[in-house]
C-alpha cells in the first residue's frame, strides 16, 4: 500500500508518484522486461 506523505497539496503527490514509478520499474525488471524499450511502442511522428 502506498500512502501519501504529510506534505500539503500539490507536493503531497510527489512521494506517491516516485514510489509508484519505482514499483513499476521493479515489476518490469522482475518480469525480464526492458523499461527503456517497451514492446509495441512506436514513434508517433515521422522525421523527414
Amino acid at each position: 500500500m502506498v500512502r501519501p506523505g504529510k506534505l500539503k497539496f500539490p507536493f503531497n503527490c510527489l512521494p506517491v508518484d516516485i514510489r509508484m514509478k519505482m514499483l513499476a520499474l521493479r515489476l518490469s525488471l522482475s518480469k525480464g522486461l526492458n523499461p527503456d524499450n517497451p514492446k509495441g511502442l512506436n514513434k508517433v511522428t515521422q522525421t523527414f
